[in-house]
């Protein structure tokens, strides 16, 4: 054995170097090792977030020793606890037993075919939730014997694909078999997509408009593009836009339609498409026309029947006695006249007659007549029952010089009956009144009532002296018709009222009740002794404030007198 030859510094030197690099080598696998398990790790949580991303999971059974093992998104899939131990036969008991059998059925198919294969079937979970999932079979093959090492199941959760395709389907439908045309545009308004309700409506199909934008589609319908502008603008607004149009169909009809315009976007709220639903609103608009033309003839009407009533007003306002004229021969005297409508079926009457002596002198009689009359109806049919009674109370006073109440409603009753052919006809329509003679010599009070009453005040007592329960005209079954005469004293001071019924008829107060008459009787007693003009102020004020606290609209002409006699100076 030859001696050993000694090692030169030189071989130390480079037996140091090598031991050195194989020293960083080994550090540099070390670390490459600790990165490769840091990227398994991130991979597998990866994994398991994509997999639930995905609402994918899988199953593997290895062939070798037949253990099965779950994937964390399969057992969320399953609604399984991550303890509970895989077991094939309770994911078969979640399916029907049709999709077992294609279980079973598939697994045989994969493994003769060497292929995958894939079908989808349902799972009614524990809590009876139900889902449908895509599975998907697969042998994985070992890569030295080439034989089948594994048997993975893929399985992804499509449930709620299912239920999407399923509203599409039905959506598609509706788009289909609507009468209404639905557009789909691309982000510049081109044309993608449209249903047959289109062309049913207007004549042009897919192929006349596809790839134009709107307004090219708009513009080739003839549609109205005047405010296209104003309309294209408010596409920036991120919402729906309607907009009525008027277009023409292939054979140059004018239709009229709406068309609703959405924008849709992705899941990064980036523009894809506009879905363009278009209605046909032609009968709409042609209604809403004949409405509008009908609306203006009605107003035309109603303008030339306003102007007719109003001059009708003028007339009726005239013929009505001039207060400044009373008041000289009355001067405490106050009248609140407020009729429903423009027209009034109750009207007030003064007289203050004269006779005339051989040399045709006028001479006073000393006497002054008030009335206050209801008419049959309001506005313009008692309007004309109000014309009927003035000028007959006119002729019966002024002209025949009856001055006797009892005897100028007689008179009056049949000059209403005469003029209305009441006697020869169904023809009902009268009067209710008060009417009194102020016999200033005598100091009295002559009364005489067609179902209206008298009130009056004496002494801080107040009186009331009911009329006939007999109106003026209509039906008469009596031979001659007669009313009462009531005389009142009226040497002491006297405060005397005459109404129609239409203030104690107005419906307010806190229940929207009528006023009523016994409330009237003692808002009068409450305020007599106070001037004419605040007692007709308080009135109006009372029955404005009685109505707008039910919020009710008059239902009657109001009409109150009040007078006030000194007495015996």
């Amino acid at each position: 054995m030859a001696d050993q030859q000694p090692i030169s510094p030189q071989q130390v030197q480079l037996l140091e170097e090598q031991v050195r690099k194989l020293e960083q080598r080994l550090n540099e696998a070390e670390k490459i090792n600790q990165w490769i398990l840091m990227d398994k790790r991130a991979l597998e949580v990866r994994f398991d977030i994509s997999e639930k991303l995905a609402r994918i999971g899988y199953w593997e059974t290895n062939l070798q020793n037949q253990e099965l093992h779950w994937s964390d998104g399969f057992r969320e899939i399953l609604g399984a606890d991550k303890q509970l131990k895989p077991d094939m036969k309770l994911y078969k008991q979640m399916m029907t037993d049709e999709d077992g059998d294609r279980l079973g059925a598939a697994i045989q198919k994969v493994f003769i075919n060497r292929e995958n294969y894939s079908f989808e079937h349902s799972l009614l979970l524990a809590n009876q939730q139900l889902k449908i999932v895509e599975l998907t079979l697969k042998l994985v093959f070992d890569e030295q014997t080439s034989q089948p090492a594994k048997l993975l199941g893929i399985v992804q959760d499509i449930t709620v694909r299912k239920e999407s395709q399923a509203k599409l389907e039905r959506l598609s439908l509706v788009a289909a078999k609507t009468s209404n045309a639905v557009f789909i545009l691309d982000k510049d308004l081109k044309l993608e997509w449209m249903n047959d309700g289109y062309t049913r409506m207007t004549g042009y199909t897919y192929d006349d408009l596809q790839g134009k934008r709107l307004p090219e589609v708009l513009a080739l319908c003839e549609g109205d593009l005047k405010n296209y502008d104003e309309f294209g603008d408010s596409l920036s607004s991120s919402q729906s836009v309607s907009k009525e149009l008027e277009i023409k169909n292939r054979q140059g009809e004018v239709l009229w339609v709406l068309m609703n315009l959405t924008p849709t976007y992705d899941y990064a709220l980036n523009l894809t498409n506009y879905v363009a639903i278009i209605i046909n609103i032609t009968k709409r608009k042609e209604a809403e026309k004949m409405l509008l033309d009908a609306n203006n003839e009605l107003k035309d009407k109603n303008h030339h029947i306003t102007e007719s009533i109003n001059y009708a007003q003028r007339i009726q306002a005239a013929m009505l006695p001039n207060l400044n004229t009373v008041k000289q021969e009355l001067p405490n005297l106050f009248v609140l006249f407020k009729p429903r409508d423009i027209v009034s079926g109750d009207f007030y009457w003064f007289a203050a007659p004269h006779q005339y002596d051989e040399s045709g002198n006028s001479i006073p009689k000393h006497k002054l007549m008030i009335a206050a009359v209801d008419c049959t109806g309001h506005g313009v049919p008692g309007a004309f029952m109000s014309m009927i009674g003035h000028s007959l109370l006119d002729e019966i006073v002024n002209v025949r010089g009856t001055t006797k109440p009892d005897h100028i409603l007689r008179d009056l009753h049949d000059g209403v009956r005469y003029a209305l052919r009441q006697q020869d006809s169904h023809n009902r329509d009268g009067m209710d009144m008060t009417l009194v003679v102020v016999c200033k010599k005598k100091h009295v009070i002559e009364f005489a009532g067609a179902k209206n009453p008298l009130l009056y005040i004496q002494d801080n007592q107040l009186y009331q002296l009911k009329g006939d329960k007999l109106a003026i005209g209509g039906e008469q079954l009596e031979v001659e018709r007669k009313y009462a005469r009531h005389v009142i004293d009226i040497s002491k001071p006297t405060t005397f009222y005459l109404y129609s019924d239409g203030y104690q008829d107005q419906f307010g107060g806190p229940e929207g009740k009528k006023f009523m008459r016994r409330n009237l009787r003692e808002l009068l007693l409450r305020i007599h002794q106070k001037p004419m003009p605040e007692q007709r102020q308080i009135l109006d004020d009372t029955i404005e404030k009685w109505r707008e606290q039910a919020n009710e609209k008059q239902v009657d002409d109001i009409m109150v007198i009040g007078a006030h006699w000194p007495g015996k100076q």
